[in-house]
């Protein structure tokens, strides 16, 4: 009985020594990123920030890349938690997609520098984690369910294709936009995300009867837009809690 109780408790030791030492590489890795390109951060600028050996970075990451794209993971997963929170029925699609896009980027402090190390991982990496894979499908995932939804309730048309191409095609636009922010500094995201919800809009939404010379009626709730903060850019509030 007391061998198994120091067994659970060496392998709990070793899964917190494990998880402390991921949170670290992953701490050290943003502070680095949101400062300094990709060329400029080296595995061994990571782990000498971090405090661990290029040994136990490789155990737990197979380049600085992959790194990157654990932070792209988590946008995707967050904006997929995003999609299905609750929200009213009568909740307009574009409306759901842009605060879910603004309230994820808000949520994890990106900046411009972390958003290009992001991009340009998949450049220099060559392929995608098996992570950043996962989410992305999960991501789309979210989307199909939400033109499902729109298509029942008559909000956007019935196309021949499955909800899987609109849901596809909604996933590259929203994302070139955020690459478009990412890779230009003259862009504001919101502003973005404005043109390309408004472009998407035109192409899904149906076509709604309405009496002659009367405007179409809309009771369509609408979510406030957050405004991003200067503050939210300093950092990932998902690696260091909010102070308070």
């Amino acid at each position: 009985m007391a061998t198994q109780e120091t067994n659970t408790t060496q392998l709990g030791k070793r899964s917190r020594n494990k998880a402390e030492n991921r949170r670290g590489i992953l701490e050290s890795a943003k502070s680095l990123f949101s400062k300094h390109t990709l060329q400029e951060v080296t595995v061994e600028r990571i782990t000498k920030s971090s405090g661990v050996s290029k040994g136990t970075f490789f155990n737990y990451f197979p380049n600085k890349e992959s790194v990157l794209q654990e932070f792209g993971a988590f946008l995707l997963r967050t904006l997929a938690d995003k999609l299905q929170e609750s929200s009213p029925e009568d909740c307009p699609l574009q409306d759901r997609l842009r605060v879910a896009i603004l309230t994820s980027v808000e949520e994890m402090g990106l900046n411009r520098q972390i958003a290009r190390n992001i991009l340009a991982s998949f450049l220099d990496g060559g392929s995608s984690s098996p992570a950043f894979e996962s989410e992305s499908a999960r991501f789309r995932e979210s989307l199909e369910g939400l033109i499902s939804r729109s298509q029942e309730r008559g909000e956007i048309a019935r196309v021949s294709s499955p909800s899987e191409e609109p849901a596809l095609l909604l996933q590259q636009i929203l994302l070139g936009a955020f690459a478009l922010w990412a890779v230009r500094p003259s862009l504001i995201l919101d502003e973005q995300l404005d043109r390309a919800c408004e472009f998407i809009w035109r192409g899904l939404s149906a076509v709604v009867p309405h009496e002659e010379g009367r405007p179409p009626e809309s009771s369509a709730h609408q979510l406030p837009v957050p405004k991003p903060s200067s503050k939210a850019y300093d950092a990932f509030p998902w690696l260091d809690p909010p102070k308070r």
